[in-house]
């Protein structure tokens, strides 16, 4: 079934992922947008293409009927499947306008146990509808061009601070565009590159870098403009109780109730349905 309806002046943004599309206001992902059911990967049919389940609301494909201007933000992370469906399922998006943003020089398409080819061929870049696109480039470093704007008002270190960030914003674009002028391949592996980072400062104990993050000690005001990004949560754990060691405070424990009060739940229902046994397992 073809769907030809003239739009009006709704505009609709979506995310390929649910962090991304906290960003910006009234977003949501690009799954959610097109009613694209969660599949398990180990239940999904290795042959079965992706499709949108917009027949199953009305309500929704109104919408994206009357929808003139369609946004995807992290599109290059996009599997481009899921544009291919969303593009079959509103007929090319004809009369509608679509703007789709991102670095390809950033994060791919995830693709489960998949090697580099599975990799490329998920990117949109390698769907057929990638011919219709219009390929517009983003020059200008916007956040330094601010900064630069207060340069006379700068003191000698927020220079040092600003050169070092000029610096490093270049390293990013050679690597991204894979020109680093001292890039080696010492694995010899395809697609693997060492990069010196002589613009970072290396840290190599915990303890420095708790001396360079927190170099007042436990500051609360201060520790709440700076983090420590972990990959696991167990590095998350370790972290917190190194740094919670450091607070003069007494530490208090507090316990979580095992039984609901009157006044939590007035009518029974909860206590109904949660036994104390289940409470109790409730961390």
């Amino acid at each position: 079934m073809a769907y030809t309806r003239s739009t009006g002046k709704i505009a609709l943004g979506s995310a390929s992922t649910a962090l991304a599309a906290t960003l910006y206001d009234d977003f949501e992902t690009t799954h959610s947008l097109f009613k694209f059911p969660v599949v398990d990967e180990a239940d999904k049919e290795p042959n079965e293409p992706t499709r949108c389940e917009l027949h199953k609301n009305p309500q929704r494909m109104e919408l994206l009927l009357e929808t003139a201007l369609f946004i995807f933000d992290e599109f290059p992370s996009l599997d481009r499947e899921v544009f291919e469906a969303a593009y079959k399922a509103l007929s090319g998006f004809e009369n509608k306008i679509v703007i789709c943003m991102g670095d390809f020089r950033q994060i791919a398409p995830v693709v489960p146990n998949g090697d580099r080819h599975a990799t490329v061929d998920a990117s949109i870049k390698s769907s057929p509808l990638w011919r219709l696109f219009t390929v517009l480039n983003l020059t200008i470093h916007m956040r330094l061009t601010g900064l630069r704007a207060n340069i006379a008002f700068m003191t000698v270190a927020e220079i040092e601070d600003l050169r070092f960030q000029e610096s490093f914003a270049s390293m990013l674009d050679y690597i991204g565009n894979g020109t680093f002028p001292f890039a080696t391949n010492e694995n010899h592996e395809e697609g693997s590159q060492n990069i010196p980072l002589h613009f970072l400062k290396c840290l190599y104990t915990e303890q420095d870098a708790l001396d360079f993050l927190y170099p007042q000690g436990f500051d609360s005001f201060m520790m709440t403009e700076k983090c420590i990004l972990a990959a696991t949560n167990v590095a998350v754990d370790t972290w917190n109780q190194k740094i919670q060691l450091l607070n003069p405070a007494t530490p208090h424990q507090l316990f979580s109730r095992d039984r609901l009060c009157e006044v939590d739940d007035p009518n029974g229902f909860l206590a109904s349905m949660l036994a104390e046994d289940i409470l109790k397992q409730i961390q």
